[in-house]
């Protein structure tokens, strides 16, 4: 799943993007669901382009196991989704490079059943 179009701020620093966009770069960092990145997208935007193509993906494939590979920021998305959670809770999923998320679709449900998960890269380490 491709990244979140961060627009103008693609390519920059945290301390980049404070300096240039100070009150956006705040809002970002305390309420990022009400964030619209000029010439990207917004946390709501990738939500409604990554949750149907998983619904979609959970209907073909009923009963199979599926790998999603993504951008730490759309799997924070996509996590919220799977929790039932609005995006302003986007900063309280952490998100290591390389880590592992798994979740189960019961009964209509989405189950987590794992969660930034790293320990496949320890003997790389």
């Amino acid at each position: 799943m491709l990244d979140l179009d961060y627009g103008a701020w693609q390519g920059l620093s945290h301390q980049e993007a404070a300096a240039r966009y100070g009150e956006l770069y705040v809002a970002w960092r305390l309420a990022p669901h009400t964030v619209q990145f000029s010439g990207g997208e917004s946390l709501a935007y990738v939500r409604a382009r990554v949750w149907p193509a998983v619904r979609e993906l959970t209907d073909r494939h009923a009963g199979q196991t599926v790998v999603l590979v993504g951008h730490q920021a759309v799997n924070k998305v996509l996590l919220c989704a799977v929790l039932g959670l609005d995006d302003a809770y986007f900063w309280q999923i952490e998100q290591a490079t390389g880590c592992l998320n798994v979740f189960e679709h019961y009964k209509g449900f989405f189950v987590l059943t794992l969660l930034n998960d790293t320990c496949h890269l320890r003997e790389a380490a």
